[in-house]
């Protein structure tokens, strides 16, 4: 078997071919992720299909997860809002309950004639 290994040049120009041919410049822009046709020396190609396939579901799983970090943070700023009106609703409730039983006791004190009857004990 020949060099696997060709340069650019000798691919394109002296029309080199075969399935076993890897440039050198496709080893030189590779990263981790980078899956080799028939590198090393296999006739499987469902396999490197499979670890290529691979290879693209990792950035997904990546995304899916960057979607749920998205989606709590949504969630939480959702769950907040939702928290601060109920919580000022609560707020105006309370005052209102606060203004009506103050009114009671004013009811009340004109009922009883409070201040009246302050004035009668004072001046006695």
């Amino acid at each position: 078997m020949d060099c696997a290994f060709k340069c650019d040049y000798c691919l394109a120009y002296q029309g080199l071919q075969g399935k076993y041919l890897l440039p050198i410049s496709q080893i030189q822009n590779s990263n981790s992720k980078t899956v080799f046709w028939h590198w090393p020396f296999t006739e499987d190609s469902e396999l490197i299909k499979r670890i290529e396939e691979l290879s693209v579901r990792q950035k997904t799983d990546a995304k899916c997860k960057e979607q749920i970090d998205k989606y709590f943070k949504e969630l939480i700023i959702d769950i907040q809002a939702e928290t601060d009106s109920v919580q000022q609703q609560m707020r105006k409730q309370a005052e209102q309950l606060c203004e009506f039983e103050d009114r009671i006791l004013e009811q009340y004190n004109v009922f009883c004639a409070k201040e009246t009857l302050k004035k009668i004990v004072s001046d006695s």
